[in-house]
């Protein structure tokens, strides 16, 4: 028998009874919180933008930081080592250590001019979200039912328990963005705007029809909508364009995993084009600040150059090198097969030679070795006492009282700053001099001038008076003022007799 099409018909009359139906926007009516959670997730990570930018810069920073380090002590070792082979290779590792703390200082600049290209954008996208919620949140009150147009729930006595802003949507919130971190970096997530997935419609809170929300109005109805007046394109974007109300009246928050393709969106794909620029700088663990040096040394040709004149007694250019296998390896027995062999040889023994305690120049590195040199005052006392004291003499020893004088000059012409340079020995920070306001103190230059002159330094007779000793008995027994530390003027060091206030290996 077959069935009654009236059974039919009552079958779907009693199914539109029971089963709930979502109901549509009404123009003006509330907003639930929820399907805004993602977004306003995305908002607070925004909001923390500066802090993930910091904690980059910060880790490059480091890196060059450490660099400069290396630097450092490369340049004082070969000032120090009384091997002229040494010296020599030692010069050149210093220069090749400068181009690559000076590229690490560039990767710095650009990831600074990115970084702050991405905190600003993220800053508008997150002060327009911030505000449409903030107007919604304000509007709402204590009583939801006198007017709110963010509630927790749909009907019902629930709707007295709305808690707004500060734990539905707490990312979107006003709230007070802190200062970037000055010590250790917060490790801050990186933004995922793929999590902002589209809510195509948001209904009427069910029973709940307050109908005062203005900013939820229709946007083609005159007289309605924010100021009494149509909205363009009849379509609202609130959150930079985030959300969306057209004239349907269709409420919605739009995906931001694919902006490119939507003109509506062009502040979150201005913002994740910056993003992306920012993440395309790799950066390298500063504790690896070793390996980028020996990295970058085996592939720069100006060193390599010099190393293969000094190692190998070979006058090729770095590309020259660099084809030469017998030479890279002569140069690779030298300096370390690899980062690991060149941390753990050759620049464990830079590291290690001996720097004594001297209070009159500032001198007082941890250990009394070379690893103790860790900042720039340090370096820069280091620099003054070897420029002031070396006994290395120029070929034309007519010039030698000018060389001593100028050198002295050079180290402090090259601090800016006013407090560093008046905490450097024999420096005078002079504000009202032109160029160069760091320069050497008179007095001093005049001393040196002098000093030189007695020595013999005009006439060409200013050999030192340990250099004239030529056995170790004779060396322990040149007269003169015994340098603070030591225990003779002199010292007989590797068949040589050297002034004991020189710091050797």
């Amino acid at each position: 028998m077959n069935p009654s099409p009236n059974k039919g018909y009552i079958l779907i009359f009693w199914l539109a009874l029971v089963v709930p139906t979502q109901a549509a926007r009404t123009a003006k009516h509330a907003a639930l919180t929820q399907p805004f959670v993602k977004l306003c997730t995305l908002i607070g990570e925004l909001k923390m933008t500066h802090e993930y930018v910091n904690d980059k810069l910060k880790q490059q920073a480091e890196l060059t930081s450490k660099l400069e380090i290396l630097v450092d002590q490369l340049d004082i070792y070969s000032r120090t080592t009384a091997d002229p082979a040494e010296a020599r290779l030692a010069t050149a590792l210093t220069g090749s250590a400068r181009r690559a703390t000076a590229q690490a200082g560039e990767t710095e600049v650009t990831l600074a001019r990115l970084g702050l290209t991405l905190a600003i954008r993220a800053g508008v996208v997150a002060g327009q979200a911030t505000e449409f919620f903030e107007i919604m949140d304000q509007v709402t009150g204590d009583n939801p039912t006198a007017g709110g147009c963010l509630i927790d729930a749909g009907s019902g006595t629930a709707v007295s328990s709305y808690t707004g802003l500060k734990t539905k949507l707490v990312g979107c919130q006003s709230q007070a963005i802190p200062e970037a971190t000055a010590g250790n970096a917060k490790q801050t997530a990186k933004p995922d705007f793929d999590a902002v997935t589209a809510e195509a419609d948001i209904s009427d809170p069910g029973s709940y029809t307050q109908a005062n929300c203005f900013l939820l109005a229709d946007p083609d109805s005159s007289g309605t909508g924010p100021a009494g007046v149509n909205a363009r394109h009849n379509k609202l974007l609130y959150a930079a364009g985030a959300i969306q109300l057209d004239g349907t009246p269709l409420l919605q928050v739009k995906a931001l995993k694919d902006t490119a393709s939507e003109p509506t969106l062009s502040r979150y794909n201005e913002l994740k084009q910056a993003q992306a620029a920012f993440d395309q700088i790799v950066l390298t663990d500063p504790t690896t600040a070793d390996k980028v040096l020996y990295e970058f040394i085996m592939q720069d040709q100006t060193f390599l150059k010099a190393a293969a004149a000094v190692i190998s007694n070979a006058n090729k250019t770095g590309a020259q090198v660099l084809g030469d296998t017998n030479i890279m390896n002569q140069i690779r027995a030298k300096i370390g097969k690899n980062d690991a062999a060149f941390t753990a040889n050759y620049l464990k023994t830079i590291c290690g030679i001996t720097i004594a305690d001297n209070n009159e120049w500032g001198i007082k590195l941890t250990d009394k070795k070379l690893s103790g040199l860790t900042n720039t005052e340090e370096y820069a006392h280091l620099l003054t006492f070897f420029a002031l004291t070396s006994q290395t003499q120029p070929e034309n020893k007519e010039c030698d009282s000018q060389v001593h004088v100028t050198t002295a000059e050079k180290v402090c012409n090259a601090i800016e700053k006013e407090q560093e340079c008046n905490h450097t020995k024999d420096c005078h920070y002079d504000s009202k001099k032109d160029g160069k306001k760091c320069t050497l103190k008179k007095t001093v230059k005049e001393k040196l001038e002098n000093e030189s002159q007695e020595k013999g330094g005009k006439d060409g007779k200013n050999e030192s008076k340990c250099g004239e000793a030529k056995i170790e008995d004779e060396c322990k027994k040149v007269p003169g003022k015994i340098p603070e530390g030591k225990k003779a003027v002199c010292g007989w060091i590797e068949g040589k007799c050297k002034d004991s206030s020189v710091l050797v290996n």
